[in-house]
């Protein structure tokens, strides 16, 4: 009866956003979009007498499951008892049915990890082909996409697919970004702090203004067993000609990589109803060559393999494999081909907050994108770790 109530005064305010994608809660802190049953911290506030207190549960409403409310709910606030073993967690962990790295295993002690950001370093967020299904994000919230210009035999320099600052001097990307039929591409340069692409600098407020920075390749690698029939170990590192310098550039800063172990992180644990966010500035539509301006978001439900595989049965030359992950397949809501080498993302909270994690790249998708018939393969990022650490020299 009390959540009826409150269903009733809270629709009158309730701000309808999608499910489960980040958002500011109290205190302009981190949250996601859960049902109240599952953060405590709001849900005592259905007791509360005062008007102020009822009148900021009401904005931190963000759409129903059912009758019952969902709010905004920080994120280090989650009910823990309620996280659930058999969703996105065990997709990605080390500790699925899907083992890509010994469980016992760590990259601690190879010299190469001393290259990589500490925990506290990396996806650090300035503020909170185009995606379909997606939206336009605010400026600074993924500081680590980066863009490939690839220059024509005309000297003209274009821009056809993503990737993710790992640290000072690399770029994750795809395989098939940098070779093709067998030809290594002409990557020229690459482009950060990027966001509209029709504007530099852009600016939220005056102060507040990133300004794109060209870097040019030092040096590429490509996974030596990328199959471009079977699409396997498609995987990639771009090294840049200088080093990024992360304390002068507030808008470029290195995402997290799922060293889960090496970090301290005991697993990947899902929070309810939270999907994986992809990000670029791809296609608007499958039969629309024009991308986006702006940097786009979307969110793709995470799938197993074993439901990916059954969904590209019918396709010969596709074999899913344990190096690859799932995601998307729902109509309007999947990454296009200018979004290729770019990041899928997973919002995970610990100790210390939340963070976003880097656990795929965009590999491979259906020819109509966003069509729902099939999702959109990625490789699997805790898949490749040891071969990402070993090439990340300094």
């Amino acid at each position: 009866m009390l959540l009826t109530h409150l269903v009733l005064a809270l629709c009158l305010l309730c701000r309808r956003s999608s499910a489960s994608r980040p958002c500011e809660s109290l205190d302009d802190r981190l949250g996601t979009c859960i049902s109240i049953v599952h953060c405590p911290t709001l849900l005592h506030m259905i007791h509360s007498k005062n008007r102020a207190e009822l009148r900021k549960l009401q904005l931190l409403t963000c759409g129903f499951h059912g009758s019952t409310p969902k709010v905004c709910c920080p994120i280090d606030e989650v009910k823990k008892d309620d996280v659930t073993n058999n969703s996105l967690g065990d997709v990605i962990s080390f500790n699925s049915t899907n083992n890509v790295r010994p469980d016992s295993k760590t990259l601690q002690n190879h010299p190469n990890f001393r290259n990589f950001p500490s925990l506290a370093s990396c996806s650090r967020v300035v503020t909170t082909e185009r995606i379909i299904g997606g939206r336009e994000v605010p400026l600074g919230s993924y500081p680590w996409m980066a863009r490939i210009g690839y220059q024509l035999t005309s000297g003209e320099i274009i821009y056809g697919c993503g990737g993710a600052v790992i640290n000072e001097r690399y770029i994750l990307t795809a395989a098939h970004c940098i070779v093709e039929d067998g030809v290594p591409l002409h990557v020229q340069e690459i482009s950060l702090s990027e966001h509209d692409t029709r504007t530099d600098p852009d600016c939220t407020s005056p102060g507040e203004c990133s300004r794109v920075k060209y870097f040019k390749v030092e040096k590429i690698i490509t996974h030596p067993e990328y199959n471009v029939a079977r699409k396997h170990h498609d995987v990639a590192l771009i090294r840049l000609a200088e080093p990024i310098d992360f304390k002068q550039e507030l808008y470029i800063q290195p995402v997290c990589l799922p060293f889960i172990k090496e970090y301290g992180l005991q697993k990947f644990m899902a929070i309810p109803d939270q999907y994986a966010v992809s990000a670029g500035w791809g296609k608007t539509h499958w039969n629309r060559v024009p991308g986006s301006h702006v940097l786009q978001e979307v969110k793709v439900p995470v799938i197993t393999n074993e439901d990916c595989t059954v969904k590209y049965s019918g396709i010969s030359a596709i074999e899913i494999s344990h190096k690859q992950l799932c995601a998307g397949g729902q109509q309007g809501f999947d990454t296009c081909e200018g979004d290729s080498g770019g990041p899928l993302m997973w919002l995970h909270k610990h100790n210390q907050g939340a963070k976003f994690f880097q656990i795929g790249i965009v590999s491979f998708g259906p020819t109509q994108c966003g069509s729902g018939a099939l999702p959109g393969v990625y490789t699997r990022v805790t898949g490749y770790l040891d071969w990402i650490v070993d090439h990340v020299v300094p």
